[in-house]
């Protein structure tokens, strides 16, 4: 195993009581009536809080965003990691496999909340959703912190999953890329979810040369 990549939320800390609260609370602030925010919150599919207030407000997206943050992080939150996340954090740490979250919150307020429940010692990086311009589904926040970890091995594997001398541009890498790594995003291990023709010798550099 290279690398284990993590969720935060509903993963490592069970922050969901506190987000349906500033969830319920800029709805009803922003769109005039209450909502179920479980429900609107299960039909959003993990996107970021950016990508929500677009579906709701179009026009107006970022006062619904700015509203859930500021009721959110002033809200008295009694956050925890869930039961067992400790220890499987300590053995990976032991068996020095690096570690990152990469989450739909902003990475500011996953670092406080990882660093209050005593998680951030375990990971290397924080990718949050102000950390690239496209978020998930998307693979770009996977790979923005595979390139962020410091096993040497992580970033060479990403470059040769790109077909030698092609490039792409646009629309055209978006989708490319999008359809050749998103199969790895869902991966716990990296190795495995490459084709095997890409499999290569573990010593080799990103270009192919003997180290």
């Amino acid at each position: 195993m290279t690398a284990v990549l993590w969720d935060m939320d509903d993963t490592l800390l069970n922050t969901l009581p506190g987000r349906m609260k500033a969830l319920a609370y800029a709805h009803e602030a922003c769109l005039g009536w209450k909502t179920d925010p479980e429900a609107l919150w299960r039909s959003h599919r993990g996107g970021s809080l950016e990508d929500m207030g677009r579906r709701l407000l179009p026009d107006d997206y970022m006062r619904f965003v700015n509203t859930y943050r500021e009721h959110y992080y002033n809200l008295p939150r009694e956050i925890d990691p869930y039961p067992g996340v400790v220890a499987v954090l300590e053995a990976f740490q032991q068996a020095e496999i690096p570690m990152a979250v990469v989450t739909s919150k902003i990475a500011w307020g996953a670092t406080e909340e990882l660093t209050s429940t005593g998680l951030l010692q375990y990971f290397h990086s924080v990718v949050g959703a102000d950390d690239t311009d496209d978020h998930k589904p998307d693979p770009a926040p996977v790979y923005e912190a595979l390139d962020r970890l410091p096993h040497r091995g992580v970033a060479a594997r990403r470059l040769r999953w790109r077909q030698p001398g092609r490039r792409l541009g646009g629309e055209e890498r978006r989708s490319d890329l999008r359809r050749r790594a998103l199969g790895h995003a869902r991966c716990r291990t990296p190795a495995r979810c490459k084709p095997p023709s890409h499999r290569q010798d573990p010593r080799r550099s990103a270009r192919g040369f003997r180290k």
